[in-house]
């Protein structure tokens, strides 16, 4: 038997022995995740004999009959749901190809779990599950190692691009799409045309039918967003802007490029002052809605738009999160340049992307000149004669014994000598820090009553990035070419030249030194000895007794981590109510 919640973002499906008793050729939906959007819907009703405003549900079943497990390679747009195949005793869960829209799972022997976050999905459960404490070490350590884990044993994430078929007797997860599918291709002069039609249509998809608000930090990403919807006569006017600023702190850069905005558009933006943010601030009410602790250290400045967004009367966020990825910096390129010994080209170029490591054009460029072996040795040598960066241990000795010695040891794209852009973009694209972000994301903004649109993670826009050459990327030493082309007449020629980036490390810092008493409290070593290296945070905490502000930036992420560790033992053991549930209503599809 099948119960759902009343929203239909979770369900509970306990296993017949056996064949259904009655069963026929029946299906049903009984879980939609909040934020579905099917972005082709007209194109499959026109291939599925539907009228072309069908709504979701029909549109899902009938894909599901005519095209069984290879529907969700069709569909396009954020989404995530579950098929209820009574025939096969069996249930189908599907999840777009980045991760947009959460789906979480628990599935043994005796049934199925699936709901739109974790904490509702033990909810459903209705018991106890013990820690993965593998998972825990993962974020004391500040990394995000795989897509499927969470921090209770048995409640799993569907990665992004997979569907999986669950029964009594079954359990099979299957990538359906990946980035490396992508042609590559030689571009043409309309490149840039391309890339910006595409672009448009993914904004217009994200705008349409909402009351959107447009976060504004006057980089290029949210930017494009403006100036795609401008371009496109929407006044943007009308709709609510938000800006996060750092006026008191001294590498904040953003001022002229929302001028610029401001005079090009007419914004009348609000303005929330971000100096010294608590970096701890809220943090256990976002614990409670993510159901464990994670890695994103400025999610409680940032945070802060989702529910002022709701108080403004918005129910959508136009966020330009994913442009970095989407488009690419083009740092491959750099190593393309030296495999072919283009030394001038490659010189040209680097004044865009130096910045990026915080190096010099001449230290960046000693990189590329290990190509030659003479410069490969004369680099060793210098190498073996410079002082090297102390890694400073964050686990405890048991945590880091269950990790083991290389589970943190990745080799980068980046460290190969024969790497391309490609293989950078792909890299970074399918990294589990991406999933992770868009689950924290499409969770926080429900909660907060809204929807968080990305237009950059569009799958034909995508594709369309990642098939161009690396020229596209970084040209005439400014990196994100065919963004900087496509947008060119629709924003202020400040930001199409920009090369610069706010780097807001500092200004957390700033913000968690503020608050010494507050972490002094919450990391206390007895409480948090058995996950983190305790001589690490005793030393942290007598400088901090001391108002020490030296803190190196590696040190001051550990400490947040203690912290919101700290802050999750303290509601981890809170009992969750179960939710009201209901027998789901078979629909038959012949």
């Amino acid at each position: 038997m099948i119960l759902h919640t009343e929203r239909r973002d979770g369900f509970t499906w306990e296993w017949e022995a056996g064949p259904r008793s009655g069963a026929g050729q029946g299906a049903a939906i009984p879980f939609i995740a909040p934020g579905l959007r099917l972005d082709n819907r007209a194109e499959l009703a026109s291939a599925l004999g539907l009228p072309p405003k069908s709504d979701d549900e029909t549109v899902l079943l009938a894909a599901w009959a005519r095209w069984g497990e290879g529907m969700a390679d069709r569909l396009r747009g954020p989404f995530a749901f579950a098929i209820a195949d009574f025939a096969g005793n069996r249930a189908y869960l599907a999840r777009d190809v980045f991760g947009l829209c959460p789906l979480y799972y628990h599935l043994d022997r005796n049934g199925l779990v699936v709901a739109g976050s974790s904490r509702l999905a033990r909810a459903i459960l209705g018991k106890d599950l013990p820690r993965d404490h593998l998972n825990l070490a993962d974020f004391v350590q500040g990394q995000a190692m795989d897509k499927t884990g969470t921090i209770h044993l048995g409640i799993r994430r569907l990665p992004p691009a997979h569907y999986l078929i669950a029964g009594p007797q079954e359990d099979l997860c299957r990538r359906y799409w990946s980035f490396a599918q992508a042609p590559r291709q030689q571009s043409g002069s309309d490149a840039a045309e391309h890339f910006r039609a595409l672009f448009d249509i993914s904004v217009e998809r994200a705008h349409c039918g909402a009351k959107p608000c447009l976060p504004l930090s006057g980089g290029l990403d949210s930017s494009s967003i403006a100036g795609s919807l401008a371009a496109n006569h929407v006044s943007l006017s009308a709709i609510p802007t938000l800006t996060l600023t750092y006026r008191e702190t001294a590498n904040w850069n953003d001022a002229p490029y929302l001028a610029e905005l401001d005079h090009r558009f007419g914004l009348m933006r609000r303005e929330i002052a971000a100096d010294r943010h608590d970096p701890l601030a809220d943090m256990k009410d976002w614990l409670r809605v993510l159901d464990g602790p994670y890695v994103s250290y400025g999610h409680s400045v940032s945070s802060q738009l989702l529910p002022l967004s709701r108080e403004l009367g918005c129910d959508t966020v136009l966020s330009g999160h994913g442009g970095d990825e989407v488009v690419s910096y083009g740092i491959g390129r750099l190593n393309e340049l030296a495999r072919r010994g283009d030394w001038a080209t490659l010189w040209r170029n680097l004044d865009g992307s130096a910045g990026l490591f915080g190096q010099s054009r001449i230290r960046l460029f000693r990189k590329y000149l290990t190509h030659k072996p003479f410069f490969r040795r004369v680099e060793r040598r210098l190498q073996r004669g410079a002082a090297q960066a102390e890694t400073r241990q964050s686990l405890s000795d048991d945590l880091a014994d269950l990790a083991g010695s290389d589970r943190y040891h990745v080799t980068l794209a980046s460290t190969r000598s024969d790497h391309d852009d490609r293989m950078l973009q792909e890299e970074a694209l399918d990294h589990p820090i991406q999933a992770l972000s868009l689950e924290t994301i499409a969770a926080c903004s429900h909660a907060s009553g809204v929807v968080t649109r990305m237009p950059f993670y569009d799958r034909e826009l995508v594709e369309c990035s990642l098939s161009l050459p690396s020229e596209w990327k970084l040209r005439h030493g400014l990196s994100r070419w065919i963004m900087r082309r496509a947008m060119d007449g629709r924003l202020p020629p400040g930001i199409l030249a920009r090369r610069s980036k706010f780097d807001f490390a500092q200004a957390f810092r700033a913000g968690l030194l503020d608050q010494r008493e507050k972490i002094l409290d919450l990391a206390d070593p007895a409480r948090l000895g058995p996950f983190v290296h305790a001589g690490r945070l005793k030393e942290l905490r007598n400088r901090l007794s001391r108002n020490d502000t030296n803190i190196e930036m590696d040190d001051a992420y550990f400490l947040w981590r203690a912290s919101i560790l700290a802050m999750w033992i303290d509601i981890a053991g809170q009992r969750l109510e179960r939710p009201r549930l209901l027998p789901l209503k078979e629909i038959i599809r012949q």
